[in-house]
């Protein structure tokens, strides 16, 4: 496979774990952005681990999904029963404080970044085992009762305590698991492009992670899974003018489907069609 699709592929698989990383705390109504400070760390950490100490590459993605939830476990501390907006700004400020202590640590390369990160042997297995695992993972969290619970907070806080749910467990679990995502993509990451440098965790990302969620789908983890691919190819495809204009193109479907159609393009309506029709054309074949 040629590397620039391979690449594509690979990243494609990296914006769906960051998506499912926004797409889990948004369930309670936390719109949470420290995915990316998440990824910072576990990138940082997995480069460091292979090229420092020997790790092997899957040793290193595994421990890098710790460090991702363990860093996303302390600010969750203070963090689990904050409601949209105080999540947003206060996860906002921790994407800028690691930077600042990255850029400070030489070991690491500083603001300059660090480099000679060894490839992946088998990049597009490895990336497509995590991204397996962390579906599973997501798949059993949104059937279950720790799912059903951050659904009813979306809609209303107070109601949901009512009935007995505790909001702050809910909360801190969900952002535990973001973490997680995150610090795992955050290796894969490292190990694709083969550096990681400070800057690179910014608004860059979230500037496609956020469309992908909100214009695939915000209540159901396939919308990432369906437009990460398509919103990360449209400037791949479109002429290189035009595709310097990729940020306001992504503003601008944004806009529009927060306005027309908040659910997104794959509603939980959408999914529940297509499993029906899946069902129905079995059925056929079964009879027939």
């Amino acid at each position: 496979m040629a590397l620039p699709v391979l690449n594509y592929f690979i990243f494609c698989i990296i914006f769906i774990l960051l998506s499912w990383a926004v797409y889990l705390p948004y369930r309670c109504g936390q719109l949470y952005l420290a995915p990316i400070y998440c990824m910072c760390a576990g990138a940082y950490f997995g480069a460091y681990a292979v090229t420092a100490w020997d790790w092997p590459v899957a040793l290193a993605i595994l421990a890098s999904t710790f460090v991702g939830a363990l860093f996303a476990f302390f600010p969750a501390i203070g963090l689990r029963k904050a409601p949209g907006f105080a999540t947003a700004i206060a996860s906002m400020a921790l994407i800028f404080i690691l930077q600042t202590v990255i850029m400070n640590l030489k070991f690491v390369g500083g603001s300059a970044g660090y480099f000679g990160i060894p490839p992946m042997d088998y990049p597009l297995i490895t990336s497509l085992t995590v991204l397996v695992i962390a579906g599973i993972i997501i798949y059993r969290v949104d059937h279950s009762r720790l799912g059903r619970a951050a659904e009813l907070l979306f809609y209303g806080r107070e109601e949901v305590g009512c009935f007995g749910v505790n909001i702050a467990w809910v909360g801190m679990i969900l952002q535990v698991l973001s973490g997680g995502l995150s610090g795992a993509a955050g290796a894969l990451f490292a190990f694709t492009v083969g550096s990681v440098f400070p800057a690179a965790f910014g608004f860059s990302f979230l500037l496609i992670i956020f469309p992908i969620v909100f214009i695939g789908g915000n209540f159901t983890m396939w919308g990432a899974v369906f437009f990460a691919p398509i919103l990360w190819g449209i400037p791949l495809i479109l002429p290189e003018a035009i595709a310097e204009w990729k940020d306001v193109i992504f503003g601008t479907l944004l806009i529009c489907i927060l306005i027309f159609r908040p659910e997104g393009v794959v509603s939980k309506q959408v999914v529940r069609s297509i499993g029906i029709g899946i069902q129905l054309l079995v059925r056929i074949n079964k009879e027939h």
